[in-house]
């Protein structure tokens, strides 16, 4: 469907909140993203657009960084497959 947005989910009482959720394209360059939010908010994440436009089917990298309730910075980064 049109509404489905890749984002980031955590378990309750780990992660306070994300700095960043960036997505690439595979040349490198910045396609989304979103600041400072709370995990399972499927608002803020990525709807396989840049901008209003829409991206084609391809893998893109994501890179997100986690500040958990203890503190700690966690990044993680992976591919996320665009399928139209």
């Amino acid at each position: 469907s049109g509404n489905e947005r890749f984002t980031v989910y955590a378990a309750p009482g780990y992660v306070e909140r994300l700095s960043w959720l960036r997505i690439y394209d595979r040349w490198g360059s910045l396609v989304f993203e979103q600041q400072s939010f709370a995990p399972n908010d499927a608002s803020k994440g990525w709807d396989g657009k840049m901008g209003n436009q829409a991206l084609p089917p391809d893998v893109y990298v994501y890179m997100v960084e986690f500040i958990c309730e203890n503190a700690q910075i966690v990044p993680m980064s992976g591919n996320v497959t665009l399928i139209r």
